[in-house]
């Protein structure tokens, strides 16, 4: 199973910042020939010998290698890996590098695996796998300080990942289904009602590329569930704004109408790295939704939005498109015919808007310099 190289760069980075990079050989306690970030062979099987010396960057790329040589079978072993964010999968990377990769064979990795398992139908369960590998910080039957901070920082990794507390409002009688038909295609145990005002706690979300059903996973119930999300509305609690986004908190508010679990759907796997491109681009993204908003004085639901790579395609999407770089967003009116939008804003916005009147939504694209030029 490939590992994204997104992935890979994370896990190294964990590991480097536990084991050092060391560029000349030494001896390990145990009196083994040891470089790099505790290599005792390099990728290909040579054996490292005492005054071998080696670059930083090559060292970099050596653990890289090895992890790729080394963690198939322990990959294969992590139930769920594919539907894992690249900050997870750095996690149990970096576990596996330090308990060895080969911890899957053993009794000991059962609580590992139990959580994984259990998650594919109750994804709230993957928010025990940090308190979870703090059960992993002994050596020689003795808890260690290293150990335990290692296991902390692994655990701060994996939940960035996390999905906290985040309510969906019905704005209406509607349906969650087991497929993104109308509900009165469905048999009962395939549809469950779901009443104006009530509200719903999900742990997990995933965007269905154009299509105005998300895929939820609900506290409580297994399985996946399709919802029209336009029947729905986000609640939030009050935070307090402030210029350093925190993109990983998906209550956030990105000013007035929008939050940060809207732009990336609810799927903390697209959350962008602070200061990235994405992230820069995302913001003018929400500035020109902003001003198209205002200016329309109505509702405006968000019903796609940024699907970083490799999720993008995975579920999907196209490749490098607008949305895969942080410049698409879908929206529909609240109140409004779908027609009338776009008639109304066509004139009022530069660049491409990605029209889709048999599925309720347009695509505001700012690529290509795209943006609002009406009055704002």
């Amino acid at each position: 199973m490939a590992i994204h190289l997104k992935t890979l760069d994370r896990a190294v980075k964990l590991i480097t910042k536990f084991e050092g990079v060391e560029t000349e050989a030494y001896q390990d306690p145990q009196g083994v020939a040891t470089i790099c970030t505790g290599l005792v062979k390099y990728p290909g099987g040579d054996i490292v010998r005492m005054g071998d010396v080696c670059k930083a960057s090559i060292c970099y790329q050596y653990t890289k290698d090895l992890i790729k040589e080394e963690s198939s079978q322990y990959i294969a072993n992590l139930p769920g890996w594919e539907r894992l964010g690249h900050r997870r999968q750095a996690a149990l990377l970096s576990f596996g590098w330090s308990k060895g990769f080969d911890i899957y064979k053993t009794e000991e990795f059962r609580p590992i695996k139990e959580i994984l398992e259990a998650s594919i139908d109750y994804p709230e369960r993957y928010e025990e796998m940090s308190e979870i590998f703090s059960l992993y910080a002994t050596y020689q039957g003795h808890e260690s300080a290293a150990l335990l901070d290692r296991r902390s920082i692994e655990g701060n990794e994996w939940d960035r990942e996390s999905v906290k507390s985040i309510y969906l409002k019905a704005k209406r009688d509607t349906y969650l289904k087991k497929a993104t038909l109308d509900y009165i295609w469905l048999a009962d145990p395939a549809k469950k009602r779901i009443e104006e005002d009530e509200i719903i706690q999900i742990s997990q979300s995933r965007e269905i590329p154009r299509d105005l059903h998300n895929w939820l996973w609900i506290y409580g119930i297994p399985g996946r569930w399709a919802a029209y999300m336009p029947d729905f509305e986000l609640l939030t609690s009050h935070i307090p704004t402030n210029s350093d986004i925190d993109w990983t908190d998906l209550n956030y508010p990105l000013g007035k109408h929008l939050t940060v679990g809207e732009v990336v759907q609810y799927d903390p796997r697209n959350t962008p790295e602070k200061d990235s491109i994405e992230a820069k681009r995302l913001i003018r993204l929400v500035e020109e939704f902003h001003a198209v908003r205002e200016a329309w004085n109505g509702p405006l639901w968000v019903v796609g939005g940024f699907r970083s790579e490799p999720f993008n395609r995975e579920i999907g999407g196209q490749p490098d498109s607008a949305h895969s770089k942080g410049e698409g967003l879908d929206i529909c009116p609240g109140q409004e015919d779908i027609h009338h939008l776009f008639n109304w804003l066509k004139s009022r916005w530069r660049g491409k808007i990605d029209y889709q009147p048999d599925q309720g939504y347009l695509t505001l694209d700012i690529s290509n310099n795209g943006g609002f030029v009406g009055i704002r």
